[in-house]
């Protein structure tokens, strides 16, 4: 027990549920990520549209140049839309991708109290063992100095060992 140190006979599956939930935290990133991005875009998107409507608003336009204004205002009102779509999906995904994470963290924090639980248990065997070490050392120190002494007191009265 003092020479062996302490392993964790369920290390692969703390590992593998570290490693698990690793992933999970990589993907959620790369979810909010692209999320920001599409947030960026329809931004620009809008920029957009309020340009054309201040180009509008100046009146400097003939009528195929409004038309073509407004036409190119519909599309991107259409990508717009479908950016609010495309974020709205992300949301949900985010949301899922969360909760994976969660379960994940929370099947990880298990095995780790778990393997604090035998480490514990370690130390507790390792602290008996000692104990159980000293008290004879201390069991054997009495015997051979009683024994000593008895040897000496017989020695003194003339008696043999």
């Amino acid at each position: 027990m003092r020479d062996r140190p302490f392993k964790f006979r369920m290390q692969k599956v703390l590992d593998y549920r570290t490693h698990i939930e690793d992933r999970l935290k990589a993907e959620l990133a790369e979810l909010r990520v692209w999320r920001e991005r599409l947030v960026a875009f329809r931004a620009q998107l809008l920029g957009l549209v309020e340009h054309c409507i201040d180009r509008l608003a100046e009146g400097e336009f003939n009528v195929l140049d409004i038309q073509l204004t407004t036409l190119y205002m519909g599309r991107l009102e259409r990508e717009i839309a479908g950016a609010d779509e495309q974020i709205a999906e992300l949301d949900e995904r985010i949301e899922r991708k969360l909760a994976e994470v969660v379960e994940a963290s929370r099947n990880r924090k298990v095995m780790e109290m778990l393997k604090e639980r035998a480490f514990d248990d370690y130390r507790a065997a390792l602290l008996r063992a000692e104990q159980k070490f000293l008290d004879e050392l201390g069991t054997n120190a009495f015997q051979r100095s009683a024994g000593g002494r008895r040897r000496a007191g017989r020695m003194s009265r003339g008696l043999s060992p």
